[in-house]
């Protein structure tokens, strides 16, 4: 009970912090599409987890996430290195440093919690990965000067309530 009542709060606070704040927003229509945009990804977001945790269980998750890795590069190199060979290089002539760092940064961390999945259930990992919400909302307000918003203030803070109720579950 402890562990779905963090997950619930960690979806009603993701779209509180989600939704839109602009004068075009107030009209139902766009708010709806925003809600179903987000049901959307919330399904692709199980779809990819729930093969995350069968993956992981088949293999291990350094073998699993290479051959992901694998896949994604005989897949995406062709269309890259073809029809946008220009920009791909030019990227990667200025921007080489940046590019090492986040693929490092992120295959670790993803590494991280493909090894969380072995040692727990796949919604509270999901769920503790949402925390990533907080964190572009802190630095939305720190470093882009976005404007304080109650609504957007609790929804972190239900975010973070659920993530805690998740730790004591």
């Amino acid at each position: 009970f402890i562990g779905i009542t963090g997950i619930m709060c960690i979806c009603v606070g993701i779209f509180m912090v989600g939704l839109k704040q602009s004068a075009a927003a107030t009209n139902a229509l766009n708010n709806w599409k925003s809600i179903i945009y987000a049901l959307i990804l919330g399904c692709v977001i199980t779809t990819y987890s729930i093969n995350d945790k069968i993956g992981v269980g088949l293999v291990n998750p350094t073998i699993f996430i290479w051959g992901k890795e694998l896949i994604a590069i005989l897949l995406l190199s062709p269309y890259l290195l073809g029809k946008l060979r220009k920009k791909t290089v030019e990227s990667w002539n200025t921007m080489k440093k940046y590019s090492i760092a986040i693929g490092i940064g992120s295959t670790g961390a993803y590494l991280l919690i493909l090894f969380a999945m072995r040692l727990a259930q796949v919604s509270y990992i999901v769920a503790m990965r949402e925390f990533s919400v907080v964190i572009g909302s802190f630095l939305g307000f720190k470093l882009l000067n976005e404007q304080f918003i109650l609504r957007k203030g609790l929804g972190i803070a239900a975010i973070t309530a659920g993530l805690l109720l998740i730790k004591l579950a």
